[in-house]
């Protein structure tokens, strides 16, 4: 990821913390109070800053499942797979006529 499309540190602490957090010179403070917020924190938030959290889908489509399988290059030999096979009701479910 690219340093542009990562959220800014304040945001990713404001969110952890539960309280907007500002910068003050060089260093992250609550909003409210001005006290510092703690080294641990700022260092949990840049962990998640640079490694965003995944979100992996419950179900797919059957479009989306190809697209991704295209995608990292298996289309083709999972549809080998399935047309050189005897699961007659998976050839189905991919649409694999002859």
């Amino acid at each position: 990821m690219q340093d542009i499309d990562k959220k800014p540190l304040v945001d990713v602490l404001s969110e952890q913390l539960g309280e907007q957090v500002v910068m003050s010179g060089e260093n992250y403070v609550y909003m409210i109070g001005l006290l510092p917020v703690s080294r641990a924190d700022v260092d949990v938030a840049r962990l998640e800053q640079n490694n965003p959290k995944v979100i992996i889908p419950v179900q797919v489509t059957m479009r989306q499942a190809r697209l991704a399988l295209l995608q990292s290059g298996l289309l083709t030999t999972i549809e080998s797979s399935i047309v050189n096979g005897t699961d007659e009701a998976m050839k189905i479910e991919w649409g694999i006529c002859y």
